[in-house]
Formats: C-alpha cells, sequence, structure tokens
C-alpha cells in the first residue's frame, strides 16, 4: 500500500468519522477509529518489511566473493561480475536475471541484474542508482536467463 492511498483512505474514514453526530452511531465511530488504526499497521509492516528485504538483499550482494577493485575491462568486467553474483545469489534462493543494455549515442554497453525486482550494479555491489535515476538514455535492453550467459563475456574466477 503505497502513502497517497494510505492518506485517501484515512481521510475517507475522517470524512465518515465528521457525519456521526448521534450517540447511537458512537459504535460506528469507534469502529472507523480502528480500522484507521490497522490501516497505519499494515502499511508500517509493509514498509519495514521492504526495507528489511532490501537490506538482507544488499547484505547478499556484498558477500558475492569478489571485489569491485578486481574490475579490469574485457578480463573481469560488468558482464563477469554479473554473472558472477547472478550465480551467487540464485544459490541463495534469489530470483534473478542479467540485463544488457546499450546506448548507441554515448557507446556505451554494460550489463546488470534485477534481483527480486530491485536494479543491482554488479561493478559497485550495490542498487543501481544509475538506473534509478536514469542517468542516460537505454537504446537497447535484453533480458538474458541463465542459458544464456555462456562465453568469455560471463566467464568469472570460481571462488565458492
Amino acid at each position: 500500500m503505497e502513502a497517497k492511498d494510505l492518506e485517501e483512505r484515512i481521510s475517507k474514514v475522517e470524512h465518515r468519522l465528521n457525519h456521526i453526530s448521534t450517540d447511537i452511531n458512537w459504535i460506528k465511530k469507534l469502529i472507523y477509529i480502528l480500522l484507521c488504526v490497522s490501516l497505519c499497521s499494515q502499511a508500517i509492516n509493509i514498509s519495514q518489511g521492504a526495507v528489511l528485504n532490501q537490506t538482507s538483499l544488499i547484505e547478499d550482494v556484498k558477500a558475492c566473493p569478489y571485489d569491485v577493485s578486481e574490475y579490469e575491462r574485457n578480463v573481469f568486467d560488468c558482464s563477469n561480475m554479473a554473472k558472477m553474483l547472478y550465480d551467487y545469489l540464485t544459490e541463495k534462493g534469489y530470483n534473478c536475471v542479467v540485463v544488457a543494455v546499450w546506448n548507441n549515442s554515448l557507446n556505451i554497453a554494460h550489463a546488470f541484474l534485477f534481483v527480486n525486482g530491485y536494479a543491482i550494479e554488479p561493478t559497485a555491489k550495490d542498487f543501481a542508482w544509475w538506473f534509478y535515476y536514469k542517468s542516460f538514455k537505454i537504446d537497447k535492453m535484453e533480458y538474458l536467463d541463465g542459458e544464456r550467459l555462456y562465453g568469455r563475456a560471463w566467464e568469472y574466477p570460481k571462488r565458492w
């Protein structure tokens, strides 16, 4: 539930409360108050769960056995790191897909991952902030499953 939806629901409850004027309807008023409290607690639980999921995901990403300082273009670069992270997180039970993107005007080709719906940057072992902030135009995007991640670009040193 998004904050906007929650605000709308609470506003409707408040509107209903303002129109209850008789003593006979005090039970309705109490029920609406309880409903409002219930909606707020659900929203808090949902947001806390999302934060916990993000935290555990990033902890697992950072635990993958490579160091970002090992980056070497055409040897151990974004594609190799993405494949290693894909294999590591898949073994831990995450739902992963490697994504290849291209920007023709900047001559950029890059690989990153979507993990349980979050964009992950393998060369930083963090969220792919450049993707969220739309730092550059993506001319082409291709989703690659495990069967398509073979060949030199996807090889990495086996460490675990």
